[in-house]
């Protein structure tokens, strides 16, 4: 199993944990959040990053769909997977996303780059130009 595929996996097993625990009071959006959260804390050490495409993908993925209380659709979780594989320097996944998703990755690494290590800066840059999101 690939780390990418591990991150879905685990995605699922939240979704299943917390409708399992919340029943009739399960909401959805709050599940989301705590999704969000969760992604960013998967990825410390770099700086805001995470947290902004965390709340980029609450903002395009979730609020923005069809039927919110929905969510997370498969949709979602495999959109938010492709930035984990995006952040992990994977090509797995992130097939699904768009142009403006590249364009909006570029410019939150843009804002962040001073805080992120040269390395990764360089690796998240090198993929933003393969993507012609620069």
């Amino acid at each position: 199993m690939t780390v990418a595929e591990k991150f879905y996996t685990d995605l699922h097993k939240m979704i299943k944990y917390e409708r399992a625990n919340t029943g009739s009071s399960f909401d959805a959006h709050t599940l989301c959040e705590k999704i969000a959260t969760s992604f960013s804390n998967n990825n410390r050490g770099m700086g805001e990053l995470p947290a902004a495409i965390a709340h980029y993908w609450i903002s395009q993925y979730i609020d923005n769909a069809q039927d919110p209380s929905t969510e997370p659709s498969d949709n979602s979780l495999v959109a938010l997977t492709a930035f984990q594989a995006f952040l992990d320097n994977s090509s797995e996944y992130t097939e699904v996303l768009t142009d403006t998703d590249w364009k909006e990755l570029a410019s939150m690494v843009n804002c962040e780059a001073e805080t992120l290590p040269l390395d990764m800066l360089t690796t998240l840059m090198s993929t933003l130009m393969e993507k012609n999101a620069l």
